[in-house]
C-alpha cells in the first residue's frame, strides 16, 4: 500500500470519511500496521477532545447569530435560556400578553389599523359606553296623566307623556378575551 490520502477536515462528515479510508486501510492491511508517514494530512489531525470542543464553540457562535439583543424566543418552559444556549442574559417580558404582527390589517369588518412595533394595548374586560350599544329604539305608545276615575284618562286637554323604562342590566363590565396558551416570552437583554 503506498498510502492513504486524507481530506482536510472541515466538517463532521470530513472527519467520518477520513476515519473510514483509514479503516478499510488497516482491514487492507490484514491487521498489521500503517507506518505514520504513509498516511497523508496526519500532522492536520485533531483529537476528538480538541475537536469537540471546536464544535461546541461554532455551534455557540451560531447561536449567538440567531437571537440578538432586542429579539424574543418563546417557550414552554421557566427555565432560563442562558442555561440551555450558554449566552445572553435573559429577562421574561410581556406578562399577560398575546404578540400581534406589525403593520397595516384590515379585519372582517373592513376597519384598518396600524401596529407598530413595541406598541401594546388592549384590555382583559370592556364596559360598554352609551356609543358602543347597539342603536334600539323602545316605544310606549299611548302613556296619559292619570284621570280622576282611577286610571288613565285620555280626554280632552290631557296630553300623552314620555316614559322612561327602569334600567336593564347589572352595568358590569364582560371578558373579551381570545382563547389563550400561556408560553413564556424570553427577551434578550444583554
Amino acid at each position: 500500500m503506498s498510502g492513504v490520502i486524507l481530506d482536510p477536515v472541515t466538517s463532521p462528515e470530513s472527519i467520518e470519511a477520513n476515519f473510514q479510508r483509514l479503516n478499510e486501510a488497516l482491514v487492507a492491511l490484514q491487521g498489521g500496521s500503517i507506518a505514520l508517514s504513509q498516511i497523508v494530512g496526519y500532522e492536520d489531525l485533531v483529537t476528538s477532545l480538541e475537536l469537540q470542543d471546536e464544535l461546541t464553540a461554532v455551534r455557540q457562535e451560531n447561536e449567538k447569530l440567531k437571537v440578538k439583543v432586542g429579539d424574543i424566543i418563546i417557550t414552554t418552559t421557566d427555565a432560563d435560556p442562558a442555561a440551555e444556549r450558554g449566552y445572553g442574559t435573559w429577562e421574561l417580558t410581556s406578562a399577560g400578553r398575546t404578540l400581534i404582527g406589525h403593520g397595516e390589517a384590515t379585519d372582517s369588518r373592513g376597519e384598518q389599523r396600524e401596529f407598530a412595533g413595541g406598541d401594546e394595548g388592549g384590555e382583559y374586560q370592556h364596559k360598554l359606553t352609551v356609543n358602543e350599544l347597539p342603536k334600539f329604539r323602545v316605544t310606549i305608545k299611548n302613556v296619559f296623566t292619570p284621570g280622576g276615575g282611577g286610571g288613565y284618562d285620555s280626554g280632552p286637554g290631557h296630553n300623552p307623556r314620555t316614559v322612561q323604562s327602569e334600567p336593564i342590566g347589572g352595568d358590569a363590565p364582560h371578558n373579551i378575551m381570545q382563547p389563550y396558551l400561556v408560553v413564556y416570552f424570553w427577551k434578550r437583554v444583554a
